[in-house]
């Protein structure tokens, strides 16, 4: 009887061995048929991959279950064996193209980094790549995926820490500047979100003595740049305020340049730039000098209530960008005895209109004589 059942076996095997044969043989009653019918479908590897994905949705139970264990043994064999060309240099892998696009190819650094996000999770960015246009649905379910995996650890008198590698954050920084990649609005903040672990703002600003990753630093950098979105830009400026990031003075720049900021986000765009630019930077902030835009009111002391107007903030900034003094200049805050706030536009203004065009008038005068951009 056993050597008919292995005799049995053997001509099963010689006999209609098509993927689409052994698919169905995964749901036979005999055990053994069963156990040789997946042998089979590993041997043939991804040649029989389509005709195992189509088992996933069949009715038999046993069938699908063998089916799921199929297609992420394949998966996981092919992207280990494109991985290992990968590493080597004989190969390629989805997506190192676009990869190239945003940091040096030449850099034996560029292909190590590549190849550790490529590690960290081969599903995902293949996904992004093959399918960009199911790419932010992909992205959405990688970020969530991240938030619920990774235990949120508090201490005592400490922030929370998020755990996501710099790798993990990577990925989906890449993944997000594909350009069928828009990630919805109201979703941006859950993408963001990643940024703000302690592990992840050390390695992109190098603060409390973290190293800096720079191929970290330059994919979240050109993410900002990439963004279409206003409101995704105007994250993006917090973000780089917060993490005290240079290249956004970059962003800024251009986001003021478009002119499709609104008066608050003018006014933060500035700020950033006297935060992290230079006096070559003035030109950015010259031309601002004649908008006149409000922003807010303020209070220095009770019933002494100000003004901000854009024209405001680009003059404070201009004046600290320069080393001089704000009291000379009037400015309201100043005057009440209170400290410059580079990161904050809350009281860069005046108290009255005529000590406005009294600084304003003050900045020609100094402009001129050191051959710097005056009001337009």
């Amino acid at each position: 009887m056993i050597l008919a059942g292995w005799l049995l076996l053997v001509f099963l095997a010689d006999t209609e061995s098509t993927p689409e044969t052994w698919v169905q043989r995964l749901g036979s009653d005999d055990f053994a048929t069963r156990e040789l019918a997946e042998s089979e479908l590993s041997r043939l590897g991804l040649p029989a991959l389509s005709s195992i994905e189509f088992g996933l949705n069949h009715a038999d139970p046993e069938i699908r279950r063998r089916c799921r264990n199929l297609v992420q043994g394949l998966r996981e064999a092919d992207h280990q064996n494109k991985l290992g060309k990968f590493q080597k240099g004989t190969g390629t892998l989805p997506g190192w193209d676009r990869f190239c696009t945003l940091l040096p190819k030449e850099r034996p650094e560029t292909r190590k980094f590549y190849a550790d996000i490529w590690a960290s999770d081969p599903g995902f960015i293949e996904e992004v790549e093959l399918n960009p246009d199911r790419a932010a649905i992909t992205i959405f379910a990688k970020v969530q995926s991240l938030q619920l995996n990774s235990p949120r650890i508090i201490r005592a008198n400490s922030p929370m820490v998020n755990p996501y590698t710099v790798n993990d954050v990577a990925a989906v920084m890449f993944a997000a500047q594909h350009p069928k990649a828009r990630v919805q609005s109201d979703r941006l903040q859950l993408v963001t979100s990643l940024l703000y672990g302690q592990n992840i703002q050390g390695a992109l600003s190098g603060k409390n003595g973290a190293v800096v990753h720079e191929g970290l630093r330059t994919l979240v950098t050109s993410w900002m740049r990439s963004q279409v979105d206003i409101q995704a830009q105007m994250q993006s400026l917090y973000l780089c305020q917060n993490l005290e990031l240079k290249e956004g003075v970059l962003l800024a720049r251009d986001l003021l340049k478009s002119g499709r900021l609104q008066p608050h986000g003018r006014g933060v765009a500035c700020s950033l730039i006297g935060r992290l630019g230079t006096r070559e930077n003035i030109p950015d902030i010259a031309p601002l000098l004649s908008d006149s835009a409000h922003m807010n009111n303020f209070q220095v002391r009770p019933r002494e209530m100000g003004t901000v107007q854009v024209r405001d903030v680009a003059l404070a900034i201009l004046v600290h960008l320069t080393g001089q003094s704000h009291k000379d200049y009037g400015f309201g805050f100043a005057t009440a005895g209170q400290a410059f706030q580079v990161g904050s536009t809350y009281n860069m203004g005046f108290l009255a209109e005529d000590k406005r065009l009294e600084a304003l008038k003050k900045w020609d005068a100094y402009a001129q004589e050191n051959k710097l951009p005056g009001r337009p």
